[in-house]
């Protein structure tokens, strides 16, 4: 017999209900949130939030009280009151960790604390922290990765992790022994930076690109995000390697004092690491003098302590909050069953503008 669609609505209230004091977002014995609220969270009416919760108090979950909200017993289910542990594994300790990843760290933690989810960092430098995550492996019941790519971890490792469905990573690092992804769409980020200096009406970017995409395919996806971008507002540009060493003031020099004598428009740097970008325009700025603010930077790195102090340069933020929102999202819906049906989330970035 098919079951009523009305029925099926209020199983997504149950089930959202129960997974909420399940994970702790509805704590034991306190206030279940308005029928109203519920309602707007699930984009269902306020009768069928009342039809989903009447089930509930048959089944003694949810204790109704007259006049007042009812309260929540979480005794009433099974393992609910079980704390599970999330393992984040970072390429760095955590006095050093990555800008971008700290921020997503932070914001991640910011949004478990009203769950009964631990967030534990592993920090994965040698051997030994691999050995010693192997040895607490079963006592975590997911994993967020930061930046780990296959070819970072043991065969054992990478099997175990990819073994568990529910283990995301939150960069795009290409191979990687996670099943799922959120991270920031770089792409989408070069194409808004070629956008913002068509807008800008800058005549002649130089766009410094670096071929390291084995090592992080990123890169590749802002160059060609960058380049697409300022193509299709018909905007001249000029390619330049951007792999040299650039603490080698000599040499940058001598590179960027040809580019101009070529290219005497040049007016804009781009390299995809924010740091760089800043630096070679720098070079720029002491061979061909002048005020400051003829040449400016762009890149996309998004990290804080570079957009808050340089006045010239414009970047395609992380979107740092999203993707700690997506990422612990995708988790509790796995803790309830929920598989996600792509594997992989790009968000768009933020940009951000020259301050001057």
């Amino acid at each position: 017999m098919n079951r009523s669609s009305s029925t099926l609505k209020y199983d997504e209230v149950i089930n959202h209900v129960v997974r909420n004091i399940r994970l702790g977002i509805y704590p034991d014995r306190s206030k279940l949130p308005s029928e109203k609220v519920i309602a707007e969270e699930l984009g269902v009416s306020v009768t069928t939030v009342r039809g989903g919760l009447k089930q509930l108090c048959e089944r003694n979950i949810i204790i109704k009280q007259q006049g007042r909200r009812s309260i929540v017993n979480a005794a009433a289910i099974r393992g609910s009151s079980h704390t599970l542990r999330i393992g984040w594994i970072s390429r760095d300790d955590f006095t050093h960790m990555n800008p971008v990843y700290f921020e997503i760290y932070n914001r991640t933690l910011s949004y478990l604390f009203q769950t009964n989810l631990q967030l534990t960092f592993l920090p994965f430098l040698s051997g030994r922290d691999e050995q010693n995550i192997l040895r607490l492996f079963d006592s975590f019941d997911s994993f967020i990765l930061a930046g780990i790519r296959m070819n970072n971890v043991g065969d054992e490792l990478a099997q175990r992790l990819h073994n568990l469905c529910n283990v995301i990573e939150i960069d795009n690092v290409g191979a990687s022994p996670a099943n799922y992804t959120v991270c920031t769409d770089n792409y989408s980020g070069g194409v808004m930076l070629g956008e913002y200096l068509a807008l800008q009406k800058r005549r002649c970017p130089v766009l410094f690109l670096t071929d390291k995409t084995d090592y992080y395919p990123a890169f590749n996806m802002r160059n060609r995000g960058i380049i697409d971008g300022l193509s299709a507002a018909q905007k001249k540009f000029v390619l330049a390697p951007g792999d040299m060493d650039i603490e080698n003031d000599a040499e940058m020099e001598k590179v960027a004092a040809g580019l101009l004598e070529r290219y005497p428009d040049i007016d804009t740097v781009w390299h995809p690491s924010d740091y760089r970008a800043i630096a070679i325009r720098k070079v720029f700025e002491r061979v061909k003098g002048g005020k400051p603010g003829h040449f400016r930077s762009c890149g996309v790195d998004g990290l804080p302590e570079v957009i808050e102090t340089d006045e010239f340069h414009a970047t395609a933020r992380h979107p740092f909050e999203e993707i700690a929102r997506t990422s612990v999202e995708m988790l509790l819906n796995f803790f309830s069953g929920t598989t996600p049906e792509i594997s992989t989330r790009k968000i768009r970035p933020v940009l951000i503008p020259w301050k001057k």
